[in-house]
């Protein structure tokens, strides 16, 4: 060790360090920074110290100090964390010194970085440089379902410092998980379990109840882009396609995307209007949607009191007269685009029985060859359904079932039909043919037409996203924001994510891989420098200030917690997974007690 060798130790405060050193100690927070010095020159040292709570912390700082001269350093405030440190500084005579200081606190699942820059004047000066690494890179997840959650655990994964925000209207997480999948497939929802370990990642909050868009009680976009260093955009497709027809604006004439909402307890959709005392339903559309509420409607009550429907809506359920279901596709069964686990469900569905007609079917047989293996099994398992003897088993059930469904090729709707009273009578279809080669058929209408008599309308002929700021490039035939590889066309720091960026495609793992790829391509942007990081930015910070002067609450995922823990005791009660509080008033009345 040289003469001008400085060291500097972080030590408990104690009144039986000898009072010779203590000369040389400065108390700060409980701690004392203890330096022994060994040298000829006159050196004056002044040290802000790191308070650290449950912390392992190692900081080494070894600086070689030619002259006489000030030397002053901020060190590193964490709480929840694990941290080493270490500084090694060759210091000339006349220098600047700059150091960045972060603080990090799990508290309410918060993280609040600040940046302080300073120039000491004396007779040196000294600069210590981090390197460029510890800059804190904020980013901004707006939407927390499947895509928001995928595209934080790959930025939370993929870069050492980011810290993620995620900003959803509702008072809770996940999205379509909670809202969109089918409350009799409970099994889907298990990705929950890895949302909620990302956000209990420190560097990631969640703030709930907050809502972003041009609306007087909203966060403008504008706001956020000025307080992030990176937008990512995972709101997915909020706007139901419509048919355009005449009667569609009927009573009972519905969105299929609400009255699933209505069953998984949405709170925009708890009052839904629909009139489920009718015996005859249509289902425009021939998706896993369509298939799943055709499943709802014909399931025995009994069973879907086990699963996570409301109460409210079980009550209902159970004074149903519906007893035929017939889902209604444009093209033929060959383009029928459920998947093969809703068909079997059908198939195999207590107290109802596949009412089809073999004509559709014949041909089916003649083109699964050439078909990739998935299509290959789907339309092998509707062949053998629509032309060959069920089995036994199901023969057996289908003897006592009561209800039905079916599934009618080549229409289009032209038109609902209503009762004198404008309650809805029937549905009149187009019969299509198919023009064009074999994988690329489209469907023309011919002048031949029938109707089809049923009191209730279902809607299931897509989703569209919707823009929540004019600045965006909006496509507003696709309902999609136009993004390059993720990133939105002319707007740097601006991304996308799942059904916003592709449309309403896929399953969740096709949006997981979705979310994967565009917090690859953040990190990546920020590591190749294409993402400016280098200012420093305020984050949720700024946010929260702007939440308070609007009088808007944001909710933490401690809260949510809070809310969780209270379904799920109200649903043992019951004998289900959980009860769902469906209105926001009465899910932050449980949060704050």
């Amino acid at each position: 060790m040289t003469d001008n060798t400085v060291i500097i130790m972080l030590v408990p405060y104690s009144s039986k360090v000898p009072s010779l050193t203590r000369n040389l100690m400065f108390r700060t927070r409980g701690l004392l920074t203890m330096m022994s010095v060994k040298r000829t020159s006159l050196s004056t040292n002044t040290n802000t110290t790191q308070r650290s709570t449950n912390t392992t912390s190692t900081n080494t700082y070894s600086t070689t100090i030619p002259s006489t001269n000030t030397y002053s350093t901020t060190t590193q405030r964490s709480t929840n964390t694990t941290s080493t440190n270490t500084y090694s500084t060759t210091i000339p005579s006349t220098n600047t010194y700059t150091n960045t200081t972060q603080r990090s606190t799990n508290a309410s699942n918060t993280t609040y970085i600040s940046t302080n820059s300073s120039t000491i004047p004396s007779t040196n000066t000294y600069s210590t440089t981090q390197r460029k690494a510890t800059k804190v890179p904020h980013v901004c997840i707006i939407g927390s379902g499947p895509a928001g959650f995928y595209t934080a655990q790959q930025i939370l994964k993929s870069h050492p410092s980011a810290c993620v925000d995620m900003y959803e209207r509702l008072p809770v997480p996940f999205g379509l998980v909670r809202y969109g999948v089918a409350p009799d497939h409970p099994e889907v929802k298990n990705c929950i379990n890895t949302f909620t370990q990302t956000a209990r990642n420190p560097r990631f909050t969640f703030l709930g109840n907050v809502s972003v868009g041009p609306d007087n009680d909203s966060i403008p976009l504008a706001q956020l882009r000025s307080a992030y260093h990176a937008v990512v955009m995972c709101y997915g497709s909020s706007r139901d396609r419509t048919l355009n027809i005449p009667g569609e604006c009927l009573p009972n004439v519905v969105s299929a995307r609400r009255l699933v909402g209505w069953y998984n307890g949405l709170p925009e959709d708890t009052d839904l209007d629909v009139d489920l005392g009718v015996e005859s339903v249509v289902v425009v559309g021939q998706g896993n949607v369509a298939v799943d509420v055709a499943r709802i409607l014909l399931t025995p009550v009994d069973a879907l009191r086990k699963t996570d429907i409301p109460e409210a809506v079980l009550n209902r359920l159970s004074e149903s007269r519906v007893r035929r279901v017939t889902l209604v596709g444009r093209r033929g069964p060959q383009h029928a685009a459920f998947t093969i686990k809703e068909l079997r469900e059908m198939i195999n569905l207590p107290g109802c029985k596949p009412h089809l007609n073999p004509h559709h079917y014949t041909h089916l047989r003649d083109i699964i060859p050439d078909l990739p293996r998935p299509r290959k099994r789907l339309l092998e398992l509707l062949a053998k359904t629509g032309l060959d003897p069920p089995n036994p088993k199901l023969a057996a059930s289908y003897t006592t079932a009561q209800r039905t469904w079916s599934l009618s090729f080549l229409r289009s709707p032209i038109q609902v039909l209503a009762s004198e009273h404008q309650g809805v009578i029937g549905i009149e279809l187009a019969i299509n043919r198919l023009e064009g080669e074999q994988g690329r058929e489209r469907a023309v209408t011919s002048t031949e037409t029938e109707v089809m008599e049923c009191g209730l309308v279902l809607r299931s002929i897509g989703y569209q996203g919707v823009s929540i700021d004019p600045s965006i490039p909006f496509n507003d035939n696709t309902g999609t924001i136009q993004h390059i590889d993720s990133r939105v066309m002319g707007m740097e720091g601006m991304y996308v994510s799942g059904w916003i960026g592709t449309g309403p495609v896929g399953v969740i793992l096709s949006t997981m891989t979705s979310g994967f790829s565009t917090g690859k391509a953040v990190v990546a942007d920020m590591d190749r420098g294409r993402l400016d990081i280098s200012e420093d930015k305020p984050g949720q910070d700024y946010i929260r200030d702007l939440l308070a002067q609007n009088g808007v609450r944001a909710v933490n995922f401690n809260e949510w917690s809070t809310l969780n823990h209270h379904e799920e005791t109200e649903g043992a009660r019951l004998g289900k997974p959980r009860e769902k509080v469906t209105s926001i008033s009465a899910m932050l009345k449980v949060m704050n007690h």
